[in-house]
C-alpha cells in the first residue's frame, strides 16, 4: 500500500531569517529560544554545573544541581549527566545506579566525558534493550527509555563548536520526549526505536533528522519466503538553512546504500515517500509567526523489484521553501533473514549559497552536499 504524507514548510530559522526574492524583502525576527521552564536537575561538581546552567538559562529557570544520582521518581524532570564528574567519583556502585537512572523512564542528557565512562554505559545498556543507534562522534547525547512500551527514544547533537553550545538543542529534545512528540510519531502500537540527531553542517545550517524503526513482528515468526516480518522505518529530515548569511536549502536525497547486491538479507516490501502538501511534526528551537505551505516534486527511483529504496525531494532554493526550515517525510518497509537490523539508508543533503550580481539579480552557487549516515543496530546481537 502507498502512503501518502504532507510536509510542512515552516518559518522557522537558527538566526533571524531574510527572505529575499526579486523586488520583495520581508525579514522574519528571531524568537528567543525555546523555553518550557521545565524541571531540570544538573549532576556534576559546582564548575561544571555553573557552565550547564548558564547555556540553558533561557530553556529554564528550575535548575537543580547535586552530586549523587538520587531523583524523585514522579517528577517529570530532565535529567543532565557531567561525564567529568562521573570519571572522577570513586564509587563502586555508581555504574548500577546510574543504570537504573537510564532505564527510569526520564530523559537524560549526558555529556560525554574523555575516559568515555558513559558512553560505554549507553553502549552497552542500549545492548540489553536490543537498540544501538547513535553517533560515537556526538558531542552530546539523548536517552529515554519507556518502560510501559519498551519504546527507546535516543538523540545525538553533531558538529557543535563545543559540547556546551550543544546543550539548549538537546533540551528541546527532552523536552519533546516529556510532552509525547516522539511517541506519537511511530502512529502503531508496536515497540518503536526513534534515533534524532541535530547536525551543524559548517556554516551552510543545520539538519534534524529523526528516523523512526517500529517492529512489526516481535515473535520472530518467519514467512514462507525464509523472511522475518521486520521494521517500519519512516524518515522525517528538517533542513534549517543559515538563511541570514545567505545560505538555502537544495535537495534531500533518501537511499538504500548496500541493497541488494551487498545486502541480501534485506528485502524492500513497501516504500512511501512525500506527495503534496502537509504537516509533519518538526518542532523547531525558534518558532516564528505564521506557515508558508507549498508542495515540492519528488523524484522515485525505488524499485520493489530490485529492492531498491531511493527518493529525492527537490527544494526550491529559489523559493520560500529554499530559505525556510523544509520538513520532508518518506519511509520504507523491510524484512530480514534474522532478527537484527543493521540500517543501510544514507540521507544526502545538499545547501547552496545565494548572492547578488549585476542589477541586483540573484545568483545560486557554492552547492555542498552533506552525507549523513545512521549507525549502529537494532536487535539482539549474541555477545559470542
Amino acid at each position: 500500500m502507498l502512503r501518502r504524507y504532507h510536509c510542512s514548510i515552516g518559518s522557522s530559522a537558527l538566526g533571524g531569517v531574510y527572505y529575499i526574492n526579486s523586488s520583495e524583502k520581508d525579514h522574519y525576527d528571531q524568537n528567543e529560544p525555546f523555553f518550557s521552564d521545565r524541571e531540570l536537575t544538573v549532576i556534576a561538581d559546582d564548575s561544571a554545573a555553573a557552565s550547564i546552567e548558564s547555556n540553558l538559562n533561557k530553556n529554564t529557570s528550575k535548575i537543580a544541581v547535586q552530586e549523587d544520582l538520587t531523583v524523585d521518581p514522579e517528577h517529570d524532570e530532565i535529567i543532565v549527566i557531567d561525564g567529568t564528574w562521573i570519571s572522577a567519583s570513586d564509587n563502586s556502585s555508581l555504574l548500577d545506579e546510574l543504570t537504573n537512572l537510564l532505564l527510569s523512564g526520564k530523559p537524560i542528557i549526558i555529556i560525554p566525558d574523555e575516559a568515555g565512562v558513559l558512553y560505554t554505559l549507553l553502549a552497552d545498556t542500549g545492548k540489553s534493550l536490543g537498540f544501538m543507534i547513535y553517533d560515537e562522534s556526538s558531542q552530546i547525547f539523548g536517552f529515554e527509555y519507556i518502560p510501559e512500551s519498551g519504546d527507546v527514544y535516543c538523540y545525538s547533537g553533531i558538529g557543535y563548536s563545543t559540547q556546551m553550545n550543544a546543550l539548549p538543542d538537546a533540551y528541546l529534545w527532552a523536552e519533546f520526549a516529556l510532552q509525547g512528540v516522539y511517541s506519537e510519531l511511530s502512529e502503531r502500537e508496536e515497540t518503536s526505536y526513534i534515533d534524532s540527531k541535530t547536525t551543524v553542517l559548517d556554516h551552510y545550517g543545520s539538519v534534524r533528522t529523526d528516523i523512526v524503526y517500529t517492529d512489526l513482528n516481535e515473535s520472530r515468526e518467519p514467512s514462507r519466503d525464509g523472511y522475518i516480518t521486520g521494521y517500519e522505518i519512516r524518515y522525517f529530515v528538517e533542513m534549517m538553512p543559515n538563511s541570514y548569511e545567505g545560505y538555502r536549502s537544495a535537495d534531500v536525497k533518501i537511499f538504500s546504500v548496500n541493497r541488494p547486491a551487498l545486502n541480501p538479507d534485506i528485502l524492500l516490501f513497501n516504500y512511501f515517500p512525500t506527495s503534496g502538501e502537509c504537516t509533519a511534526p518538526m518542532l523547531p528551537q525558534n518558532s516564528l509567526i505564521g506557515q508558508k505551505t507549498k508542495s515540492m516534486p519528488t523524484i522515485d527511483h525505488s524499485d520493489l523489484g530490485d529492492d531498491r529504496f531511493e527518493i529525492i525531494f527537490d527544494i526550491d532554493e529559489k523559493d520560500v521553501m529554499g530559505a525556510y526550515n523544509t520538513s520532508i517525510l518518506a519511509g520504507e518497509t523491510v524484512n530480514l533473514k534474522s532478527g537484527i537490523y543493521y540500517p543501510d539508508t544514507q540521507i544526502n543533503i545538499t545547501f547552496c549559497h545565494m548572492n547578488y550580481g549585476l542589477l541586483n539579480f540573484e545568483k545560486y552557487g557554492a552547492y555542498k552536499t552533506f552525507e549523513l549516515k545512521p549507525t549502529g543496530y537494532i536487535g539482539f546481537v549474541s555477545e559470542n
